[in-house]
């Protein structure tokens, strides 16, 4: 990845630009719809090169352990957009803990998320006026999934196991730095923490573990993830309920790993 130094001020964060230059006006780029000719010339074929199978804007591929894919984000009127990766273990329920489709999923549903970034918590591109800017900008996503996609997907490959290193004896010690390793994201929340997102992360070990049929472990963090749960939704009853069905069950060693439909039902009655 270039340094931001060596790029045009267009992509720069505005707090980063130099004294006297202004920021470009976004709204006086082309629309997300116009850019996706650039993107699927310039950043497709990098994605089907790393075995993803590319429709438009959208590409996914199956991992040693997980769906993975790749979308181009942008809102309607576009003036920026973002390459974002994302993945989620096959069979597992999104992050709302209801049941999970078969796969392809959509992003909003997946556990794992990363951006690709210009430069460090910077991840909207300037999508450019015309093609010729379009074209540079998809040869810069294309740099950032060299410098930051590949090394994440190579992560990935080894989420399932560094998440089965975690127990609740554990918990506290392992998870910040795996969770900021893998790009969790168990919860809608931009600002996820493992602090603010107890339960969900116990749910989550609880099922990987389930599924590995490690029992001991599984229970430990049952126990755990009610715990948090009295405490995270204390006043939100249909949650509350929801968990500590989940968590009771498992910790029975039955299944299934999410809410069933009527359980769903009678919590938020």
């Amino acid at each position: 990845m270039r340094p931001l130094e060596e790029l045009p001020h267009r992509f720069w964060p505005k707090d980063r630009l130099p004294e006297g230059v202004a920021p470009r006006d976004k709204f006086a780029n082309q629309k997300a719809a116009d850019f996706k000719k650039a993107y699927t010339k310039v950043v497709n074929p990098r994605l089907k090169a790393a075995g993803f199978r590319c429709a438009s804007t959208r590409a996914h591929r199956q991992g040693p352990s997980l769906w993975e894919g790749t979308w181009f984000l942008a809102g309607k009127y576009g003036g920026t957009g973002m390459l974002l990766i994302a993945a989620h273990p096959v069979g597992f329920p999104a992050r709302n803990n209801f049941a999970m489709d078969p796969p392809p999923y959509d992003y909003a549903r997946c556990v794992f998320m990363r951006p690709a970034e210009i430069c460090p918590g910077h991840d909207m591109f300037d999508l450019g006026r015309d093609l010729e800017e379009g074209l540079e900008t998809a040869r810069l996503m294309v740099e950032a999934f060299e410098a930051h996609g590949v090394p994440y997907l190579a992560e990935l490959a080894t989420a399932r196991a560094q998440l089965l290193a975690v127990d609740a004896a554990n918990f506290d010690a392992s998870l910040p730095a795996v969770h900021a390793r893998l790009g969790l994201r168990v919860t809608d929340s931009s600002f996820e923490t493992v602090e603010n997102s107890r339960p969900e992360l116990a749910l989550l070990l609880a099922r990987l573990h389930f599924e590995a049929g490690n029992m001991s472990a599984v229970r430990g963090l049952c126990e755990l993830g009610r715990v948090a749960t009295a405490v995270t939704y204390a006043q939100a009853k249909a949650p509350l309920t929801l968990f500590t069905t989940v968590f009771d069950r498992l910790a029975r060693g039955e299944g299934p790993l999410h809410p069933t439909a009527e359980e769903n039902r009678a919590a938020w009655a």
